[in-house]
């Protein structure tokens, strides 16, 4: 019974000290759990990692709560505390199964030393005979049931405790999503930032390229106004020059228009005179030599009457080039107009010249 006693004794010892020293902070830094007498919370370092993180998105930065570090540091040093957080887990698992399976084979223990004492008790009730060896045998067995139910007490404690580690680990393993969530969530707005970014540098681009044709349209357009203010000087300067140039013409040809009456007056006188000499020889052969004279003088003055006319239509043909060189400068209108008083000026001078070819016809 000293043996059966001892070895409860031993595995309480062992539960107990399996218990307390199993869970170390060497076994899961990132828990924080300790052996030693002053403890920390068990998630002050998990609480560490959950730093705020403060996206701006004008310029693509981020700041760590006011700390100088940009959002992708913060996002890297994210994901290394996720991958730690991980093997923290994957270690606690695997102590926790280790302990399950402690914790199973100090019951299969107990079952056993219950049944051991179960047979003494029968083998006591059979082959006892002295009742101080009863009962001493009666106090060893309720020691052992103390002893027994002091282990299943501590069983219970270490379930208790198994299972507080078991609520962290779901504790644990929600932040553990949740920042595996927040890091999906930092790489889409990672993506965002960048793709805004694009269109902002490519917004600027086409502003730059847009700013430099306004630019060179501002500079064509200067250019296009200087051009037009020259043409107009151009053109009024061009303008008061085929004035004076039309008012000489104007005034040359109302002077040969002058001349050219004159030429005709001449030239009916002319005619009435040679008139007036046939008469005079059909009636008076006496004073034919002096008439003959008188047709020859008149012949003569017709002559120059010619001559004068044809000096005058070459003038005119004179005025007809310069009036053609100016009507290169004006518009249409001013050159129907010029055409136009050119027309008059010639019928006048083909008038001319008609009666004065009938006057030499009608002498021959």
């Amino acid at each position: 019974m000293s043996d059966v006693e001892e070895q409860l004794s031993i595995n309480n010892q062992n539960s107990y000290h399996s218990t307390t020293s199993s869970f170390t902070e060497k076994d899961f830094p990132a828990l924080g759990v300790s052996t030693t007498k002053k403890k920390r919370p068990a998630n002050k370092r998990v609480k560490s990692y959950s730093s705020g993180l403060s996206v701006s998105p004008a310029d693509g930065s981020a700041k760590s709560n006011g700390v100088g570090r940009n959002w992708q540091q913060e996002f890297e040093a994210q994901k290394e505390i996720t991958e730690n957080l991980k093997t923290d887990l994957k270690n606690l698992n695997d102590k926790y199964a280790e302990q399950n399976e402690e914790l199973e084979k100090y019951q299969r223990k107990n079952e056993l030393l219950g049944e051991e004492l179960t047979k003494k008790e029968d083998a006591i009730s059979k082959v006892s005979t002295q009742e101080d060896e009863k009962n001493d045998l009666l106090n060893t067995i309720k020691d052992l049931k103390s002893k027994l139910t002091k282990a299943q007490d501590d069983l219970k404690d270490k379930d208790k405790k198994m299972r507080s580690v078991n609520s962290l680990l779901e504790g644990q393993q929600a932040d553990t999503r949740a920042k595996e969530d927040e890091i999906v969530r930092l790489t889409a707005s990672e993506s965002k930032l960048k793709s805004d970014l694009k269109k902002h540098h490519d917004a600027d681009n086409a502003k730059k390229q847009l700013e430099a044709k306004v630019h060179e349209l501002e500079a064509s357009n200067s250019k296009l106004q200087k051009q037009v203010v020259d043409v107009k000087h151009q053109l009024e300067v061009a303008n008061k020059n085929s004035h004076k140039d039309l008012e000489a013409l104007r005034t040359e040809n109302s002077k040969v228009k002058g001349d050219l009456i004159s030429t005709r007056e001449e030239l009916k006188q002319s005619h009435g005179n040679v008139v007036t000499l046939r008469k005079n020889l059909d009636g008076n052969d006496n004073l034919m030599k002096k008439k003959q004279k008188q047709y020859e003088d008149a012949v003569k003055e017709r002559d120059a009457a010619l001559k004068k006319v044809e000096t005058l239509n070459a003038d005119a043909n004179q005025l007809k080039s310069r009036i053609t060189s100016l009507e290169s400068e004006l518009d249409e209108s001013k050159k129907l107009s010029v055409t136009k008083f050119f027309n008059k000026n010639n019928e006048a001078l083909n008038v001319g010249l008609v009666t004065a070819l009938a006057l030499h016809a009608r002498k021959n």
